[in-house]
C-alpha cells in the first residue's frame, strides 16, 4: 500500500556527489520505524527504469514541540535522507556484475545507512533524470487503513564537481610538391571542459575528439600523357 506523488523534470545529476531532503511524518497512530517508509524514485520512468531510495521513517511526537519554537522533533535527523549519487552507480554495477535480470528489482542496504534500502531497475541514468517521485509506504499488508500526514521539504543537490577539463587543438597543412596538398587538423575536450563564463553543470560532460582530413589532390598526374 503506497501514496505517492510526481513531478517531471529534466536534470543531468552526473556532476553532483549527494541528493539531500527532509522529511517528517506524524500520525494519531502509534507507529514504529518499521511500519512506516518514506522513498524517492528517480529515473526516465516509474515503471521500467529508475532508482529507488528508501527510508524508515520515525514519527514525530506532538506533544513535544512548543508552538513558534525550534524543535528537532519536527525534522529528526534520523529521517533525513542523504544519498550519495555515486552509490547508485555502484548498484547498477554490481547488478550487471553479478548477472541479476534487468525487468526485476534489485535491492542492497545503503553502505552509509544500512537500515536505508536502494533499488535499481531497469537501465536508469543520472545523466537524464525525467522524473522524480516522492511517496510513502506500509510496508505490513495488513488490510487496515491507515492515517499519517508526511512533508517533504528541500529537495537538493549538494557537491558539484567544480575540476575543469581540459581542450587542445592541433593542425597540420602539407604541400606535396605539384601533387597537391593535405591538411589535418584534430581537437580534443575532456570531461569538465568549457568556457570560463560557463556554469559548472553547463560543461562538457564526456570526452570528445575529433580528427578531420581535407586533401586536393592532382590525381591526373598518375595517369599516361595522350598520345
Amino acid at each position: 500500500y503506497k501514496r505517492q506523488v510526481y513531478k517531471t523534470i529534466r536534470m543531468d545529476m552526473r556532476q553532483y556527489e549527494r541528493m539531500r531532503m527532509y522529511v517528517h511524518a506524524d500520525s494519531r497512530e502509534d507507529f514504529k520505524k518499521e511500519d512506516l517508509v518514506t522513498f524517492i524514485r528517480i529515473g526516465s520512468d516509474f515503471t521500467n527504469n529508475y532508482y529507488e531510495y528508501q527510508i524508515p521513517t520515525a514519527i514525530s511526537k506532538v506533544d513535544r514541540v512548543t508552538p513558534d519554537k525550534p524543535s528537532a522533533e519536527i525534522w529528526k535527523v534520523e529521517n533525513e535522507m542523504d544519498i550519495s549519487l555515486l552509490s547508485l552507480v555502484e548498484l547498477k554495477k554490481e547488478r550487471n556484475k553479478v548477472g541479476a535480470p534487468f525487468d526485476l528489482e534489485y535491492a542492497i542496504n545503503d553502505p552509509e545507512h544500512p537500515d536505508r534500502k536502494m533499488i535499481i531497475l531497469g537501465n536508469p541514468t543520472l545523466g537524464k533524470v525525467k522524473q522524480v517521485m516522492l511517496g510513502v509506504r506500509f510496508p505490513k499488508r495488513d488490510n487496515l487503513e491507515h492515517e499519517v500526514d508526511v512533508w517533504f521539504n528541500e529537495l537538493r543537490l549538494n557537491g558539484i564537481n567544480e575540476q575543469g577539463g581540459y581542450g587542445a587543438t592541433a593542425r597540420l597543412d602539407m604541400q606535396l610538391a605539384d601533387l597537391g596538398d593535405l591538411s589535418i587538423s584534430s581537437n580534443y575536450n575532456s570531461i569538465g571542459w568549457g568556457a570560463l563564463d560557463q556554469r559548472a553543470q553547463s560543461r562538457a560532460q564526456e570526452d570528445l575528439k575529433q580528427i578531420d582530413l581535407n586533401s586536393n589532390l592532382q590525381l591526373g598526374k598518375f595517369l599516361p600523357r595522350c598520345v
